[in-house]
């Protein structure tokens, strides 16, 4: 795992905020299949299946009267899923750096995701 700190994680926050993507359009399969996802670029990963293993999946999405946060658990086949006991939702008017916060504080409680900060 990078050296995560609130600071990185309101800077990169900050960056996809100010690029206005309110969303990404839907991907077929076939179109998965060709393209070289930046995300696994990013972590390193050279599949899906490996970046599960060692990684976890948080959301944070602004609702018309909310800020909700998903968090990740891994089910029985390894693949990520919403946890409904960690959902936090907070007022629209929080500040990010709260927000964020909650998934930093998620991230240091999951041994799992420490033993990849440690390789």
């Amino acid at each position: 795992m990078a050296d995560l700190t609130i600071e990185s994680l309101i800077s990169a926050s900050e960056a996809i905020l100010a690029s206005d993507i309110t969303s990404l359009p839907e991907v077929t399969p076939e179109e998965w299949r060709k393209r070289s996802d930046p995300l696994l670029k990013a972590t390193k990963a050279r599949s899906w299946k490996e970046l599960a293993r060692v990684g976890a999946l948080y959301t944070v999405n602004w609702t018309v009267d909310q800020i909700v946060v998903d968090m990740s658990y891994r089910d029985k086949q390894g693949r990520w899923q919403n946890d409904p006991a960690k959902v936090r939702t907070f007022p629209l008017d929080t500040p990010l750096e709260e927000v964020l916060a909650v998934i930093l504080e998620d991230i240091h409680s999951r041994p799992e995701l420490q033993a990849t900060e440690k390789a």
